[in-house]
């Protein structure tokens, strides 16, 4: 079971692919430059762009962190919504359910 945000799988391997693209060609990079930046080989960035592979969340925070982005920019999440307080759960349990799990028994 994929976990869904507004009925969307979280992580579109081919949007963050081409999110990744579009990032890297706007710093100027090469994939063998975003490779070495994010120390990864340069087969793993050439199967991220092509939507081929879905990166694992280290592999997404170095390229981020490489490309000089969020990981809100490379997954498409609007980062507003967090600012605003308004974030939700990616998947899972609804708020109140979350709620009820905290509370002490």
């Amino acid at each position: 079971m994929r976990c869904l945000l507004r009925g969307m799988p979280v992580f579109d391997a081919a949007a963050i692919g081409k999110r990744v693209r579009d990032a890297r060609v706007s710093a100027g990079l090469t994939q063998a430059g975003l490779a070495e930046a994010a120390a990864i080989s340069d087969e793993t960035v050439s199967r991220i762009e092509r939507g081929a592979y879905e990166p694992a969340i280290s592999t997404a925070v170095a390229l981020a962190n490489a490309l000089g982005v969020s990981l809100d920019a490379l997954t498409g999440r609007p980062s507003a919504r967090r600012s605003a307080g308004l974030a939700r759960p990616w998947c899972g349990a609804s708020r109140s359910a979350q709620r009820t799990s905290t509370r002490k028994r």
